[in-house]
């Protein structure tokens, strides 16, 4: 408990330095426990996920929505099908009829019974979408079917130009854990001086050894075990998490290990 007192009074010492270290330690302790679901955030970022192309079908009630959702979850280019609400069916349908015209009438058996938007895999992938949307219509009839078009979203243009999400897209994971870890280093860098000056007084006057070693080991595992128990709460376990937190903190600890001399302190 005397060390992870002298460890948080250091960083109380330094304020705006011990506040940037704290920060910085709890976020890399984060990126590290929280691997998978960091891992998996990075992804639903990267450009592709935000760029795919899509379209919306509207059934009639002469079509059986099992056998369209089995038709279309079992196509290699589908990433995901989600059904619409009928609010949702209700103004597509709304939007489709305005785009035909005045003129354009509608029947009751017109009427949608459900909806689904369909999204491919990938940007690539419009010509396969196109051709699934025209096997939709050939197999339940197009007087029962009403497609939207393939469209890419909008937004897709933002993240497929943005150099961040390029660059989250090209490294992933350890795009994020390389720069969270650098920051630690030079965070750690800037108290590292502070830590020395503490512990040579503490050994000089309380006759410990090894205080600076012990202080920073207590510090950085309480952080770290705060990170590893509410990933373990939140995602369940992860092995790779944790040799990360030991890695990542260790390493650069070890360099504390040395006895403080007189002289650092100059």
């Amino acid at each position: 408990m005397f060390y992870l007192k002298e460890f948080f009074a250091t960083l109380w010492d330094l304020k705006g330095r011990g506040a940037f270290f704290l920060l910085a330690s709890l976020t890399l302790a984060i990126v590290c426990a929280f691997r998978p679901s960091v891992d998996a955030g990075l992804t639903a970022l990267a450009p592709d996920a935000w760029a795919r192309p899509y379209f919306t079908a509207l059934f009639d009630n002469t079509v059986a929505q099992a056998d369209v959702m089995e038709e279309i979850r079992n196509r290699p280019e589908v990433a995901e099908v989600q059904m619409l609400n009928p609010a949702e069916t209700g103004g597509v349908l709304g939007r489709l009829i305005a785009q035909m015209g005045a003129d354009y009438t509608t029947k009751s058996s017109d009427v949608a019974a459900f909806g689904v938007r369909v999204i491919l895999k990938n940007a690539k992938m419009t010509n396969e979408g196109q051709t699934l949307l025209t096997g939709l219509e050939q197999s339940y009839g197009a007087e029962h079917v009403t497609t939207s078009g393939v469209r890419s979203p909008k937004v897709g243009g933002l993240f497929q130009t943005h150099p961040m999400f390029r660059y989250l897209a090209r490294f992933g994971y350890a795009g994020a854990l390389v720069p969270a870890a650098f920051i630690w280093a030079l965070a750690f860098a800037l108290c590292f001086p502070h830590f020395s000056r503490r512990a040579w007084i503490v050994e000089r006057y309380q006759r410990r050894t090894l205080v600076r070693a012990k202080t920073t080991a207590t510090g950085l595992a309480a952080l770290a075990l705060v990170a590893v128990l509410s990933s373990i709460v939140l995602q369940g376990p992860d092995v790779i998490g944790l040799a990360l937190c030991v890695a990542c903190f260790s390493i650069p600890w070890a360099a504390t290990m040395r006895e403080v001399k007189w002289r650092s302190q100059n």
